[in-house]
């Protein structure tokens, strides 16, 4: 049974592993060699410091996924001013797909956002992240912007948008 719930200091460890594995997963065919240098591992302390995070203009909130004890999801939104948010990251574990983790992560952030009032969600993605193109997609974001060799050179970023409906 998949079990969502807000992200914990001691689940650091584990987002680091699934988060550089996922960039892994598009990347690393494309980047070849230079995989390991352009992407390296952040360290499990990055994720201890930007998943719960809030200041006066700015509410960051992390979800994670688990499955019999092992975590297969991770998803990181913010609410920001002027009624803006934004989707910074999602991913699930190799295998997983299919299982509906990434929506049911989903369905928790738009929690969050509908519960802040917020009118519009960005997100942005690899050009060459197909799978995660699909899910934006599925979930209603659209394209607003395309920024050729963004992350690396070859790696281009498409920008997308979601308005919130009351």
């Amino acid at each position: 049974m998949i079990k969502i719930r807000k992200f914990k200091d001691e689940d650091a460890e584990a987002v680091a592993d699934l988060i550089y594995e996922s960039y892994r997963s598009f990347l690393s065919e494309r980047l070849g060699d230079r995989f390991e240098q352009l992407c390296p591992r952040l360290s499990a302390d990055h994720y201890r410091q930007t998943a719960l995070h809030r200041t006066e203009d700015v509410e960051t909130v992390s979800f994670v996924a688990e499955e019999d004890g092992k975590l297969v999801g991770f998803l990181q939104a913010e609410a920001r001013a002027f009624g803006l948010g934004s989707l910074n990251l999602v991913a699930t574990a190799p295998g997983s797909a299919g299982k509906g983790i990434g929506s049911r992560l989903f369905e928790e952030a738009y929690q969050f956002w509908t519960g802040r009032k917020l009118r519009k969600i960005v997100t942005s993605v690899a050009s060459c992240n197909k799978t995660a193109l699909a899910y934006y997609l599925r979930h209603d974001f659209v394209p607003e912007g395309y920024r050729k060799d963004h992350f690396f050179p070859g790696v281009d970023d498409i920008e997308l948008a979601r308005f919130l409906h009351y």
